[in-house]
Order: structure tokens, then C-alpha cells, then sequence
């Protein structure tokens, strides 16, 4: 069971979250900025590993866009079909 709390003050949703989560968006962070650097500074080699770095990004793209269709498709869950498997607690 997922807990999800509603901030109504604030209004925002509070996700239970994993140290995974954050090392991927350093991940993220240092591939985007390494490639970033590259094509700064030598373009022929920006040019040469530009499909790896869309490789990169679609992956993490990708990946982050799961979890958000996962927990989409748990909030209709409990919407439409009246299945608890996620807790929403409002505050």
C-alpha cells in the first residue's frame, strides 16, 4: 500500500519517495551536464556521441514517466473501480 498526502494549504501532493529516486536525477544531472560541457567546449565530439545522449535521456525520461503513469493509473483505480491498494490522506 502506498501512503499519498494531500497538502490542501499548500496544494500538493506528498509521494513516498527512495534514495533511488534522487541518485537518478543525479544521474541525470551529470550526464545532461557532461554532454552539455562537450558540446560547449568540442563540438565534433557532441556531434560524434549525440545518439548516446538521446539514448540517455529517453531512458530517464522514460523510466520518470512510468512512475507517473503508475501512480495515475492507482488514483483511477480507486476513483472508478473502488480498489484500495493506494491510502490518499488529506490534510
Amino acid at each position: 500500500m502506498i501512503n499519498v498526502t494531500i497538502i490542501k494549504e499548500t496544494k500538493s501532493v506528498k509521494l513516498p519517495g527512495h534514495y533511488y529516486t534522487i541518485v537518478m536525477f543525479l544521474c541525470l544531472f551529470l550526464s545532461k551536464y557532461y554532454f552539455g560541457y562537450l558540446e560547449a567546449t568540442e563540438l565534433d565530439y557532441a556531434l560524434r556521441y549525440s545518439t548516446i545522449e538521446t539514448a540517455v535521456t529517453s531512458l530517464f525520461s522514460g523510466y520518470f514517466l512510468g512512475k507517473v503513469m503508475s501512480y495515475l493509473l492507482r488514483a483511477i483505480q480507486i476513483k472508478f473501480y473502488n480498489t484500495h491498494t493506494l491510502k490518499i490522506t488529506a490534510l
